[in-house]
């Protein structure tokens, strides 16, 4: 395959051990997931000859992880609920809570922790309200397609995608915003371990956000905008 002729989220969606890659060198593949890869290399970290020797490195790496361009709707949507609606579930509040901790110890020092608790926050309540949306209307009138087939099922399901890939967008701008604001989670020289642990869940945040909205926009959306009644 000619990675270079390829969209952002098609690679990854082939090759799954590629969102390394992109992770690293900071290219959005989720929610700019449409673009091609020639059109990235400006906002790469990693030089364009050494990214694309890396992609098609992680290309030819095997993973365990299921295809999910072949799995059923209602598989993929499980796996989406289960792994990724769970995980921000579990870890949110925690999340909004700790950034509130260093922003009222640290803030004097490092005022950009302020802007760093509101973005969180509010990403919080949009996240929340955004996963209810999913699970109540959106998840359940795709696999009500998949079941009947229905011209109506199809249209209602494609209906709801737009708003949900617009609230996928704002949540990507918001996790950029943090990571610009915390200068790529870097520790100051005076954090504490509460510093540490709050910008090590803001990562693992991000980074699991990249897959859930790869998965959704990518293969999930993607491929039901792409049926016919």
């Amino acid at each position: 395959m000619n990675i270079e002729n390829k969209s952002l989220g098609d690679i990854v969606a082939t090759y799954p051990a590629t969102k390394l890659v992109f992770d690293k060198a900071g290219i959005d593949y989720c929610c700019g997931g449409e673009r091609l890869l020639e059109e990235t290399y400006k906002e790469s970290a990693i030089e364009p000859e050494q990214l694309l020797k890396d992609l098609i490195q992680a290309s030819e790496r095997t993973t365990t992880e299921p295809n999910w361009m072949k799995a059923s709707y209602r598989e993929l949507i499980r796996h989406i609920v289960a792994t990724h609606h769970r995980f921000i579930e579990d870890t949110i509040d925690e999340t909004v809570d700790l950034t509130g901790k260093i922003y009222r110890v640290h803030g004097n020092h490092h005022p950009e922790l302020r802007e760093v608790f509101s973005t969180v926050s509010n990403l919080r309540n949009e996240l929340k309200m955004h996963m209810i949306d999913e699970e109540t209307a959106e998840f359940p009138a795709i696999e009500d397609y998949e079941e009947t087939r229905s011209k109506a099922a199809l249209e209602k399901a494609q209906s709801l995608v737009q708003k949900l890939r617009d609230d996928h967008d704002a949540a990507g701008d918001a996790l950029r915003k943090i990571r610009e604001l915390t200068n790529n989670y870097e520790l100051p020289e005076d954090a504490c371990p509460t510093y540490y642990k709050t910008l090590d869940m803001l990562r693992k945040l991000e980074d699991d956000m990249h897959t859930h909205v790869h998965l959704e926009n990518n293969i999930l959306f993607k491929r039901i905008m792409a049926e016919s009644a």
